[in-house]
């Protein structure tokens, strides 16, 4: 019945900016501090809404003779709880109970950077950076309802299996509490040349490689959610810390850029921008696992990656055969990088990325400025081509999307698909699989069947104009 109490945030900081010659041809940087942040504020918005006793639950397959559920359109005599043989009262409690800690903390990181600027000559200037996150306080979400688990996997894969009698009230669906941890870092190094050629050409061009690592990125609005849809192995309550949704990798940057004046009021720019970047992480995971370790996070289980595609136990599916969908299984797993590099080991979370992606743009701007009234202005219209590479070839310029699973799940591939078990009455926890990914014969395959075509981070190019007026 308690929110948590109100807590004391102190975020020190410093930065210096040292001239080592005195004539600026080499500068030292950096800067250390701690920076706060905040929550969502529909997270803690749960303990007002799931709190026992304002939403009942009823969750039923059938009717209590065992007959289907109706569709019934007319709310004035829609079904209500005593059609599946149950009382009002019984609903109370009931449904998920979120729960803070008392001590619990607004997202909190301590970062540092150091920096090196110098003048290498001929007009070049080079810079090397670097920058270190550590993790102070970040949300980590656990469901407090569940015992640990009192079965395991039998074959190759021996994960832990969740069955009924593992919770602890099963009035709730769910009791999530929710705390902090410290667990989590970022890196990135940046090295960067840059040079003004005359009073109009400017290049530069920088790489930076990075990695990131936390136990819970976060993504998304509802603390169930934020608990069920960490990819693990073992437990939702245990994700354990790993490559972050946001990891970097690398990125290359180049920008070249002319810029000429003429008429004493005109002056044109032409700039080419390139990206280049490391595409997104993402995990290999088993369809319909929430079946599978029965902890509700549907398609979160990591996916053990066989010695031999034999070592799985699979069900005919589409009229292939057990052998026939092994075979398909090998082959993708052979012609998969990261899964051949990882037989016998669970797939780490994040453990692949989609294909490296090189964008061009093109922004062309035109200038008309003066003194008004003793003040300067200037009027700039501008033309901006997104995605130049896609103009010039309809096969360049592609930005991946995560693949899908086949729930829709994006951050996740659903390798194999969970069926049943083998014989769970008698004891024989063998999980029955179908692969469902047969026409994925080579690794591009599988990351050019979507592409990104949303917004300006997108495969298709675009143009944009726009007019400005500085004054």
């Amino acid at each position: 019945g308690k929110t948590p109490k109100a807590q004391p945030y102190i975020s020190p900081r410093f930065g210096f900016n040292y001239d080592v010659s005195g004539d600026k041809t080499t500068q030292i940087r950096g800067g250390a501090g701690v920076f706060l942040g905040r929550v969502p504020f529909v997270w803690p918005g749960g303990m007002f809404l799931n709190n026992g006793t304002n939403t009942g639950e009823v969750s039923a397959t059938a009717l209590p003779d065992g007959g289907a559920i109706p569709f019934v359109p007319d709310p004035d005599n829609a079904l209500d709880v005593t059609d599946f043989g149950r009382q009002a009262s019984e609903l109370v409690p009931s449904g998920r109970l979120e729960i803070f800690a008392n001590d619990f903390r607004y997202p909190q990181v301590f970062r540092t950077s150091l920096a090196v600027d110098h003048e290498i000559g001929a007009g070049w200037i080079g810079t090397l950076e670097g920058q270190y996150t550590k993790t102070l306080n970040n949300i980590v979400v656990t469901n407090y309802n569940r015992k640990p688990a009192s079965t395991f996997l039998d074959g190759p894969d021996t994960r832990p299996v969740f069955v009924s009698s593992d919770v602890i009230d099963s009035r709730y669906s769910a009791i999530h509490w929710v705390g902090n941890t410290s667990d989590g870092y970022s890196f990135d190094v940046t090295g960067r040349l840059q040079k003004q050629f005359g009073d109009h050409w400017y290049a530069s061009f920088s790489y930076t490689y990075g990695d990131a690592f936390a136990v819970n990125d976060g993504t998304s609005s509802q603390l169930n959610s934020l608990w069920r849809f960490v990819e693990n192995v073992d437990t939702a309550n245990d994700p354990g810390m790993a490559r972050s949704d946001f990891s970097l990798g690398s990125r290359v940057l180049a920008l070249v850029s002319y810029r000429k004046e003429f008429l004493n009021n005109l002056a044109t720019t032409f700039s080419l921008y390139y990206a280049g970047e490391s595409g997104r992480p993402f995990s290999y995971s088993i369809g319909n696992s929430s079946r599978l370790v029965n902890e509700g996070g549907r398609n979160s289980s990591l996916f053990f990656i066989p010695e031999s595609a034999s070592d799985l136990v699979f069900t005919d599916y589409d009229g292939l055969t057990p052998a026939q969908q092994a075979s398909q299984l090998e082959t993708f797993i052979n012609n998969n990088d990261y899964l051949s590099s990882h037989r016998g080991e669970y797939a780490d979370r994040n453990g692949d990325r989609t294909p490296f992606e090189s964008i061009l743009d093109l922004k062309i701007a035109q200038e008309l400025f003066g003194n008004v009234a003793g003040r300067r202005q200037k009027v700039e219209v501008t033309l901006d081509i997104f995605n130049l590479t896609n103009l010039l070839n309809k096969d360049w310029g592609r930005r991946y999307l995560i693949p899908s699973d086949d729930r829709g799940d994006v951050g996740r591939f659903a390798v194999v698909r969970f069926e049943r078990f083998q014989d769970a009455a008698n004891g024989d926890y063998t999980p029955v699989y179908t692969f469902r990914n047969g026409d994925i014969t080579d690794q591009s395959d599988l990351f050019n069947t979507e592409l990104n075509d949303i917004g300006t981070y997108s495969s298709r190019w675009q143009i944009q104009f726009g007019v400005r007026y500085t004054f």
